[in-house]
C-alpha cells in the first residue's frame, strides 16, 4: 500500500514538474520573440500598427510621473538593459 502511495506522489509531482517546464518554455518563447521585435525596432518602428507600437514601449516603460510640469520615465531595467544594452547579468 505505501509503495503504491508513493509512486502515485512521484507521479503528481512529475506531472507538476512538467507544467512547469511548459511554462516556462512558453516565457522562454515570447521572451525571445520580444527580444528580435527590439533588436530590429529601428528598422521596424515605422512599420509598425499603433498597437504594436504600444506594446513595445508598455515592454520597456515601468511607470511615469507627471508633477509640476516634469514628466519622469521609468525604464524597465532588466528588460531594457538585457534587451537594448545586451546586459546578461
Amino acid at each position: 500500500m505505501d509503495q503504491a502511495a508513493d509512486i502515485d506522489a512521484d507521479c503528481k509531482k512529475l506531472e507538476r514538474e512538467i507544467v512547469e517546464e511548459r511554462e516556462i518554455q512558453t516565457y522562454t518563447k515570447q521572451i525571445e520573440e520580444n527580444e528580435k521585435m527590439l533588436r530590429t525596432l529601428p528598422d521596424t518602428w515605422g512599420v509598425m500598427t499603433p498597437q504594436e507600437k504600444k506594446n513595445v514601449v508598455r515592454s520597456l516603460v515601468a511607470k511615469v510621473e507627471l508633477k509640476h510640469g516634469e514628466i519622469k520615465v521609468y525604464l524597465n531595467k532588466t528588460q531594457y538593459e538585457k534587451v537594448v544594452l545586451g546586459v546578461t547579468e
